[in-house]
Parts: structure tokens; C-alpha cells; sequence
């Protein structure tokens, strides 16, 4: 927990100070044009998650720059990691479908951006039960050569109680 905590306020103090001491201020439009190519990625990677197409949403994320993705408070330090935790995840699953609430985007500087998402998120399951939960999710994107990458990620769900296929 330490060390999450340490990473947690070390990102923060990198974002503050690179804002105070390198960036200069973007204008409206150019905060538009990148939002506009944040949302752009969002809508590919939600589409990705819904079809359990684990290596296109994995194409999203930093292979070079990643910092750590956390999921229900646990810590996952390398794109391997996480890719193939949500492999397994999504080896379980007949299909997940997204309904997103909100989505803000912030950008940060030309380079950085925070996306916060909160979503209705159903899981069927090869079982054929489904599972519900509201869904927060939060990720820093950088551009670098590649286009923008996740370079770090958090995930918060509370889920509601698991429905059979013919309770709905």
C-alpha cells in the first residue's frame, strides 16, 4: 500500500511540476483538437473491450512509458502484466456491453491527458450469468512516437448481485 501511495504522489508531483516549469499555456482550440483525439481513442478502446479483443486494447497501452494500472486495488507494473490478467478475464466472458454515464476529459499539457469514465458495465459470462457493476475508471495518456498511450490506469467497480440469464 506504501509503495501505491508513493507512486500515486510521485506522478502528481511530476504532472504539477512539468505544468509549472515546461509547459507553455495551449489555447482553446488546442485543447479541443487534442480532446477531440482523446475521445477518438476512447470510443477504440471501449469498442475493444466490449468485443474482447484484448490485443487491440492492449495496442493502447504504453509498452515503453508504463507506470502501473491498478484494478480493484491491485497493482498490475507492466503492460505484460495487465494484458495477460485481462486475457484470462476476458477468456470467461461471452461479451461485455458498456454504457457510459460520463466521460471527462483534461488535458494536462500537449502531451498529457487525464480521462476519467464512469459506466454501467455488464459481464456475460460463459456460464450464462451476467454480472453488473458501475464502473469508475481513470487513465493518463502521453504522446510520444507511437500516438498517445495509457501510461498508467486505475479502475474502480462496485458490483451489483450476479442475475441469471432468465431473471432479466
Amino acid at each position: 500500500m506504501k509503495k501505491q501511495l508513493f507512486i500515486l504522489a510521485l506522478l502528481v508531483c511530476i504532472v504539477a511540476t512539468a505544468c509549472k516549469t515546461q509547459c507553455p499555456p495551449l489555447s482553446d482550440s488546442q485543447k479541443a483538437d487534442i480532446k477531440a483525439q482523446i475521445l477518438g481513442l476512447w470510443e477504440k478502446i471501449t469498442i475493444s473491450i466490449e468485443k474482447l479483443d484484448i490485443e487491440g486494447y492492449s495496442s493502447f497501452i504504453s509498452s515503453d512509458e508504463f507506470i502501473a494500472m491498478y484494478v480493484e486495488a491491485r497493482p498490475y507494473n507492466s503492460k505484460t502484466e495487465i494484458t495477460d490478467t485481462l486475457r484470462v478475464w476476458f477468456s470467461k466472458r461471452k461479451s461485455n456491453v458498456l454504457e457510459q454515464k460520463t466521460v471527462n476529459v483534461t488535458v494536462l499539457t500537449e502531451n498529457l491527458v487525464l480521462l476519467d469514465q464512469v459506466c454501467n458495465f455488464q459481464v456475460n459470462l460463459k456460464d450464462d450469468s451476467i454480472v453488473r457493476a458501475r464502473d469508475a475508471i481513470s487513465f493518463i495518456f502521453k504522446r510520444g512516437t507511437a500516438g498517445w498511450k495509457i501510461i498508467h490506469g486505475h479502475e474502480s467497480w462496485y458490483q451489483f448481485p450476479v442475475c441469471r440469464q432468465a431473471g432479466i
